[in-house]
């Protein structure tokens, strides 16, 4: 099968800060063992150019708020690269800030550039799969009229865009086949959200069960071990709620001294 998916967060080579997640790439990879043909269309968003050049503490303060988004300036240049059998294209496209939507305009010629690309390489995707509402959905509506793919789209945590009012995304959303969410939770919450019947499915992330099951953690010497560390580490944003990790800790040792070290950025 013949799988294109189309992203705003890919690692390649030359650019690691300013993606905030492999996780499109793993699954990608995973696809690829499993014999599938797979593309991936990373559309890197390209701001103003003095942007890039201010001091690295400005720019780590931007990613904290904008929950992981550094500006690199190697994101604003096209380039293709080939990862574990995934061909990888990375398209820029332009944006004024972050955080901001794409201008109508921009995503029509990001929509022209990736079908270019397509019809070089005589590449007709079976399935589309963006992951990230933004600009994703928005590329995938105007792909339709071109691509008779089955589309699929993956809602990372940016499911609150769906839940503005008089916004086109939740009229977008619509014409999509299938819709992903990376929680049981998160899948609730969008299934209210759009009003729908049919609760989206759970594409989970994070540990593997089997590395869980091989490695046979016995968690009773956590509650009977006197001297307690447990260690954070990860980007220090808002989505990854370090908050909930130190209330739940009180929660599951309410009578144990225990030492909570976080390291990240942010």
């Amino acid at each position: 099968m013949k799988i294109l998916i189309l992203t705003s967060s890919y690692p390649l080579p030359d650019d690691k800060k300013s993606v905030p997640t492999g996780v499109v790439q793993y699954f990608a990879r995973e696809l690829i063992k499993q014999g599938h043909e797979v593309r991936v269309i990373l559309n890197s968003k390209k701001y103003l150019l003095p942007l890039y050049f201010l001091p690295s503490f400005a720019k780590k303060k931007i990613a904290t708020i904008t929950e992981g988004t550094y500006l690199s300036y190697k994101t604003r240049k096209n380039t293709f690269f080939v990862d574990s059998g995934v061909s990888v294209n990375r398209l820029p496209i332009s944006k004024i800030y972050p955080k901001g939507k794409f201008a109508d305009r921009n995503i029509v010629r990001q929509k022209n550039k990736i079908l270019e690309i397509l019809k070089s390489d005589n590449y007709c995707p079976d399935v589309v799969i963006g992951h990230w509402i933004n600009p994703q959905l928005p590329i995938m509506n105007y792909l339709k009229n071109d691509l008779k793919s089955r589309y699929a789209l993956i809602i990372h945590g940016d499911g609150y865009l769906l839940a503005e009012k008089n916004n086109e995304y939740s009229e977008l959303i619509k014409s999509v086949d299938v819709i992903g969410c990376r929680s049981e939770s998160a899948s609730e919450d969008i299934q209210k959200i759009l009003n729908i019947n049919e609760k989206p499915f759970v594409c989970s992330s994070g540990v593997p069960d089997l590395y869980i099951e091989q490695s046979k953690i016995d968690v009773k010497k956590f509650s009977e071990k006197k001297d307690l560390r447990i260690v954070f580490v990860g980007k220090l944003i808002k989505r990854k709620n370090v908050d909930k990790i130190i209330e739940s800790l009180k929660l599951a040792f309410p009578d144990k001294q225990f030492i909570f070290d976080i390291i990240g950025e942010g």
